[in-house]
């Protein structure tokens, strides 16, 4: 299935390895949960999502603690967006690299609960070119105005309760 082959790439990257994700939309526990414990294990990660994923959710806040860099597109930033619902991209695509090399992997079924095997394609890359020009789109969508890195909220309550702490 769709979303097991996607946790699968991910759960087989080594440490010290990278994965980049790119997606409209995420709400997959099952790849969350491969994301968090590959962080945890030594892999570098980062992932980029459209407006459709809203920043408070429970599982971006998870990535958020263990580690994972998530930036997210504001809709009111860059007027670049795709179609009339103000959306960034309609891209989906994995880059994992480690010591066995790498893997570029472009899907058309976005990252959710609801993708299934019968209306998504996965083609997997394992050429330079192709990897070093997702690679490229990636660094320059974590450039456009709009675009912001999701920190922690659990820190701002800790921070919260110092300072109260701290007027005591």
């Amino acid at each position: 299935d769709f979303i097991d082959a996607q946790q699968n790439h991910i759960l087989r990257t080594k440490p010290n390895g990278t994965i980049k994700v790119a997606s409209m939309t995420f709400d997959s526990p099952g790849v969350a949960t491969a994301l968090i414990y590959a962080a945890q294990h030594g892999v570098s990660i980062e992932c980029i999502f459209d407006s459709a994923v809203k920043e408070n959710s429970a599982l971006i806040q998870e990535l958020v603690k263990a580690g994972v860099v998530v930036w997210l597109y504001n809709q009111n930033g860059d007027q670049k967006v795709f179609h009339r619902f103000r959306r960034l991209m309609h891209m989906k695509f994995l880059l994992r690299s480690d010591s066995n090399g790498f893997l570029s992997i472009v899907d058309t079924g976005n990252i959710t609960s609801a993708s299934t095997s019968q209306i998504n394609y996965r083609q997997c890359f394992r050429d330079s070119d192709m990897f070093d020009q997702l690679n490229g789109v990636f660094a320059e969508l974590k450039q456009l105005d709009g675009m912001r890195q999701i920190a922690d909220h659990s820190l701002d309550k800790g921070s919260d309760e110092s300072d109260k702490a701290a007027s005591i």
